[in-house]
């Protein structure tokens, strides 16, 4: 059985620690070929709040040349294909619809590369470090996937750092409005 990368943050550290500890999270998953667990359950809202912050205009298309397996088409996807049949209902790698790093298909790209980079095997645990469940995860190999990473630690941080901040009758009075 493969062994999971651990991976603790402090929360409770200043902006410069938080930011050289994911920085070396994030490495480490590189490094090790392990997925980037973010600290975001696995829901459909997460997944789309993250895809929409997915931008793949500067990548090398790392993802369509050496990903980690071939793209097997949905039943769905197969049938209504707009561009031509493949064999055995699956995208090659390097992909043959990759022309000079960009997708030739990309509006009309199958629902596995549309998801890319969200991957399963994410786990966070509660604050005491029990009861494990499934967490948002990203491919560490992808530079975009890193970047989101970062951003989205960087952005929890900042608002665990203000609210501690701020006693608990304010942020009602702020959630109300007034």
């Amino acid at each position: 059985m493969e062994e999971d990368l651990k991976v603790e943050i402090n929360w409770d550290v200043d902006q410069d620690k938080m930011r050289e500890q994911v920085q070396g999270m994030i490495e480490a998953c590189r490094r090790w070929g392990k997925v980037l667990v973010l600290p975001l359950s696995m829901s459909e809202e997460s997944i789309f709040l993250i895809l929409s912050q997915v931008d793949c205009r500067n990548c090398d298309a790392i993802c369509c040349q050496s990903g980690p397996a071939p793209v097997t088409l949905l039943d769905s996807e197969y049938a209504s294909m707009k561009w031509k049949k493949l064999p055995e209902r699956k995208l090659s790698l390097p992909c043959q619809f990759l022309d000079c790093n960009l997708c030739a298909i990309y509006k009309d790209r199958p629902m596995n590369c549309l998801m890319f980079p969200i991957q399963r095997g994410g786990r966070i645990a509660d604050k005491y470090g029990k009861n494990h469940e499934e967490a948002l995860a990203l491919a560490s190999y992808c530079p975009e996937a890193r970047r989101i990473a970062m951003r989205a630690y960087m952005a929890i941080w900042e608002v665990k750092y203000k609210i501690t901040k701020v006693s608990t009758e304010e942020i009602s009075r702020i959630l109300r409005g007034h």
